[in-house]
């Protein structure tokens, strides 16, 4: 068996794997199955239901899985300002600040 070509063949939801020419040893994985996002193995994502409608789906490298997050939890963590990317996008606090401009009455009291 040495030396023995190794022929790969993907097609649909089959990955055939076969040792040499001829037929005899065959793998065959099949993918079926996997038909919605929840199937696969790094996707955490319990207790789906209308109270998580809108939600996001992020990385976890605490768990080495995807999970799903409240939104809020997302803005929280880019607005911190610390981290691999600290700070809210100029581009998104730009829009805020045109957005909000004599939107928001701040009362400072008096001096």
């Amino acid at each position: 068996m040495a030396n023995q070509p190794i022929k790969v063949k993907i097609s649909s939801h089959n990955i055939r794997v076969r040792l040499g020419d001829e037929n005899k040893r065959k793998v065959i994985s099949s993918l079926v199955g996997i038909t919605n996002f929840t199937d696969l193995y790094d996707v955490d994502i319990e207790n789906l239901n209308e109270n998580k409608d809108n939600y996001v789906v992020v990385y976890s490298n605490t768990l080495g899985r995807f999970t799903i997050v409240d939104p809020d939890a997302v803005l929280s963590a880019a607005s911190t300002s610390t981290g691999p990317q600290p700070g809210l996008p100029s581009d998104f606090t730009t829009v805020l600040d045109n957005f909000l401009d004599n939107k928001i009455d701040v009362d400072a009291g008096f001096f």
